[in-house]
């Protein structure tokens, strides 16, 4: 129904950080639909052209490009997929053109390696992780926690990806579970970054978009980062249990919902007998 588009459009979240705080991830959002909509519309070049324009926003839209591709071909064929990619390299190739005036690059690709290694705030796994194993060897080991708990949070993002593409998940859904995964396990989650996530609920089957909704609610709870002068830049253990509880709650209920339409023999790529 049209009107699943509430969720996006009137959710306070995004009125809030689009609207309120002027952050771009509302632009990257809306040409993630439109690469959606056009690929339902068979036009694979405005959907690579869009994915591209999304990745000039975050790069991280670049994972949805293996979902693009299998759609592109088995809807259509396998000349559109190699057309698609084609356009998408040359649109991407462009955008990121700017970045070589001035040695633009080496400082865009410092501010990746500081954001990457050294920003951290409200991420629950990352969190999660140093608590348990960062303590001790005058803070080597904490070091060694961090670099440890990004490693797996990759690890973690290429399994959910894996595992989409042997369920055949579609683009909207391949787009919600990798986001959602992604954001779980980042060393840093801003509520703002849950536009990209809001964006493809509307989109879904089944009830799977439950998740991402509670956490655009429980998010304000992580605001409390920038009030509390008294603590470190993190959010303190009781209102970090507070935003993630629900939510891995839903989780929960979700993963056992879709376990009985994508049985996990299927999605691990085993062939069912066939009934005679």
């Amino acid at each position: 129904s049209p009107w699943w588009a509430v969720i996006l459009g009137w959710n306070p979240l995004v009125t809030l950080e689009s609207g309120g705080m002027g952050h771009q991830d509302a632009l990257g959002a809306l040409l993630l639909i439109v690469m959606v909509l056009a690929s339902r519309s068979r036009r694979p070049r405005t959907a690579a052209f869009a994915l591209a324009l999304a990745c000039g926003v975050k790069p991280v839209a670049v994972l949805l490009l293996p979902f693009l591709w299998r759609q592109t071909h088995e809807e259509q064929s396998f000349r559109a997929g190699r057309r698609m990619l084609l356009v998408f390299c040359v649109s991407l190739i462009v955008i990121c053109m700017p970045l070589f005036v001035q040695h633009g690059w080496s400082g865009w690709r410092e501010t990746v390696v500081h954001f990457g290694h050294r920003w951290e705030a409200n991420g629950l796994f990352y969190e999660s992780f140093k608590a348990l194993f960062g303590s001790g060897d005058e803070g080597r080991q904490m070091e060694r926690a961090k670099d440890a708990a990004r490693l797996l949070a990759m690890l973690a993002v290429l399994a959910m990806g894996l595992f989409l593409w042997q369920s055949r998940a579609r683009l909207a859904e391949a787009g919600y579970w990798l986001f959602m995964v992604l954001l779980l396990c980042a060393p840093v989650a801003y509520p703002w970054y849950l536009i990209w996530i809001l964006a493809f609920v509307p989109l879904l089957r089944g009830p799977q978009g439950f998740a991402g909704l509670i956490w655009a609610a429980t998010a304000a709870m992580s605001y409390t980062l920038w009030r509390d002068a008294d603590w470190s830049w993190s959010v303190r253990p009781n209102w970090l249990i507070a935003e993630y509880l629900p939510v891995l709650a839903i989780l929960g209920i979700a993963a056992m919902r879709l376990a009985r339409v994508v049985p996990i023999g299927r999605a691990l790529g085993r062939r069912e007998p066939v009934r005679r």
